[in-house]
């Protein structure tokens, strides 16, 4: 397993790895999510997440509750096993024990669901993490170079007060592949 790229992380406050996934097991996982978004746009699922509806479809933005005994795939559970996701938690953290308090599928396929610049933890803090494997080729996530370690700076607080839906001056897209 590749180590966890503690100096990337700490540096910029994000990594991609690549476990280089079986390419059989990701396509399986594709599948079973494939079938899961057809049940929720079926309204067979109902945790979750719409923005701006206005397809001719329901627009579904996220799945929420991916555990959920009522969509639960054994394909998913095998890549995330696979992903070692996990055990880079446990080394992030220093410790066997930590919670998940969320768990979703974001759904980018077909329309891009832009939602206002917020961060997720206070500057300088690791009391939490969010990870993502990605299912299909994305750029998509942006964020803040070294954003983690620092307060707003003056120019992102005067874009966040007038647009918050607005590009900051130093977001960057992230690009990644299937399976990172």
């Amino acid at each position: 397993m590749e180590e966890f790229n503690f100096t990337k992380f700490k540096e910029e406050g994000y990594f991609i790895y690549n476990p280089k996934t079986n390419n059989q097991l990701l396509l399986n996982a594709q599948k079973s999510f494939e079938k899961i978004l057809k049940n929720c746009q079926n309204q067979k699922y109902n945790y979750v997440r719409v923005y701006d509806d206005y397809s001719h479809n329901i627009n579904i933005a996220g799945i929420e509750m991916i555990f959920d005994e009522d969509i639960i795939d054994q394909n998913i559970i095998n890549l995330v096993q696979e992903s070692k996701i996990i055990n880079f938690a446990k080394k992030l953290f220093n410790s066997d024990e930590f919670v998940m308090t969320l768990s979703r599928y974001h759904v980018t396929k077909n329309f891009t669901h832009l939602g206002i610049w917020h961060r997720d933890e206070k500057p300088n803090t690791l009391n939490s993490f969010q990870s993502n494997i990605y299912l299909y080729d994305e750029t998509g996530m942006e964020i803040v170079p070294q954003s983690h370690v620092r307060n707003n700076n003056e120019s992102e607080e005067k874009v966040l007060r007038k647009l918050p839906y607005k590009d900051l001056p130093s977001q960057t897209p992230i690009t990644v592949k299937a399976g990172n």
